[in-house]
């Protein structure tokens, strides 16, 4: 999986949300996207995210790649992955998804 966390947007596209945090499933290429007003919001909706899509597909999420952007390096966000056995590999920021490998 990838992930990635965009904003803020200088306009506001829809009900004040001004980020973007996209998830990419690297063997199906599903694409979701969540809007949110503010970047500690990705925590929790990422969280409710892997809930759903390890029921859904029966599975567990293994590895996930983000940038090393601020929203991606920070203790919450570490000691949860830790805590459900999800390794992390992050890239360079601004690097393409296309770039990540896959």
């Amino acid at each position: 999986m990838h992930a990635n966390l965009w904003g803020p947007s200088q306009v506001s596209p829809h009900g004040g949300n001004r980020y973007f945090f996209s998830i990419i499933d690297d063997y199906t290429t599903k694409v979701w996207v969540f809007l949110l007003k503010t970047k500690d919001q990705m925590l929790e909706r990422f969280k409710t995210w892997k809930t759903l899509v390890e029921n859904q597909i029966d599975k567990k999420i293994k590895v996930l790649r983000t940038d090393n952007g601020l929203e991606f390096r920070n203790r919450e966000f570490d000691a949860f992955c830790n805590s459900q056995g999800i390794l992390r590999n992050k890239i360079v920021r601004n690097t393409p998804p296309t770039k990540w490998g896959g």
